[in-house]
């Protein structure tokens, strides 16, 4: 599905279009949004990325909450609610701190540690996790990466990261 989210100055996110999954964070699935409307509960909000049908907030305590569609666990928020799709915007219990950037492509996700480790859930069909086999995971898990990790990009099933020195893995 197609939806949009934007982080707005005041630290708030509004989201906007398909919101079949709950993607929009406004405490209901179903339907079209065809004007930006806040997600529900977010404030203090430092970055949002969204995926297929999910997306999740950083706060400035570098927590991280998610919401939308979670048939794979790509909301992070473990393996009880697998299946359910998240309406509003759920704590990442593994990731209530110390999380200093957020990335989101298909249906997984990644966090970026303070310190340079990051950790990622979600689908893994195709290795994308890269935790090195191709079980899905629904809570983070830590990255066998070489080095401090300064920043990644997620596409649908792969991923790029950068170093603090300046390396492209």
């Amino acid at each position: 599905s197609t939806f949009n989210c934007a982080l707005l100055g005041n630290g708030t996110v509004a989201c906007w279009g398909d919101n079949a999954f709950g993607q929009l964070g406004q405490g209901a699935a179903g339907g079209v949004v065809a004007t930006a409307a806040l997600v529900e509960g977010l404030t203090g909000t430092v970055a949002v990325a969204a995926g297929s049908d999910f997306a999740c907030a950083l706060d400035n305590t570098g927590a991280i909450r998610c919401w939308g569609r979670n048939h794979v666990g790509q909301t992070g928020t473990g393996a009880a609610t697998v299946g359910a799709d998240l309406v509003v915007p759920t704590a990442v219990p593994e990731l209530a701190s110390g999380v200093a950037g957020i990335t989101a492509g298909g249906f997984r996700a990644c966090a970026i540690m303070v310190g340079g480790d990051v950790k990622c859930w979600g689908s893994n069909a195709a290795g994308q996790l890269g935790l090195g086999h191709l079980a899905s995971t629904a809570t983070p898990q830590p990255l066998p990466l070489p080095g401090k990790i300064r920043s990644i990009a997620a596409g649908a099933t792969h991923a790029v990261a950068v170093t603090t020195e300046g390396e492209v893995l």
